[in-house]
């Protein structure tokens, strides 16, 4: 949220209070002072970003690279990158799941309603999107979900919501 000049007024603050006070152990109070500090700057400066718009704040990141181009498309950041590289980790892993010559058609078409659905959806939405009932749902996706194979595909936390 800041640059080294804060961090080093931060720092030059806290230890100035802390010398005011007489203490034994001034290592010790001065972790606990600089902890306290930098919890208290962290709330103040999300607070300030809330309540005032800044123009610098508003600017994209890559104005300046899209000006000197003169490209009108904009640059992929690294988090956008990344979501769609787990957006498509995620397509790939379901297609696994679902090309085996164990899967129903009940089964594949669940799936795709999840692909098209919103991110929360529960299974009871979904069964009355299909017109089946809610326990078939949860059953199918519980007979795919057995079918994930940690070794093959990695942990399962990495194919989690974007």
């Amino acid at each position: 949220m800041g640059d080294a000049n804060d961090a080093d007024e931060l720092l030059d603050s806290v230890i100035l209070k802390v010398i005011t006070k007489s203490s034994d152990n001034f290592g010790s109070l001065l972790l606990k002072a600089l902890r306290e500090a930098q919890l208290d700057y962290f709330k103040t400066e999300q607070r300030r970003r809330k309540r005032f718009e800044l123009s610098i704040d508003n600017e994209s990141p890559n104005s300046e690279v899209m000006e000197r181009d003169g490209d009108e498309r904009p640059v992929e950041t690294a988090v956008e990158l990344r979501q769609r590289k787990k957006r498509t980790d995620q397509l790939k892993l379901i297609d696994s799941l679902t090309r085996s010559a164990k899967t129903d058609t009940a089964t594949t078409t669940i799936v795709e309603a999840y692909l098209f659905a919103p991110l929360d959806a529960k299974p009871t939405e979904i069964a009355r999107s299909l017109g089946i009932h809610h326990e078939t749902v949860k059953r199918k996706l519980r007979r795919l979900a057995r079918r994930y194979d940690a070794n093959r595909f990695g942990d399962v936390r990495e194919y989690l919501a974007v």
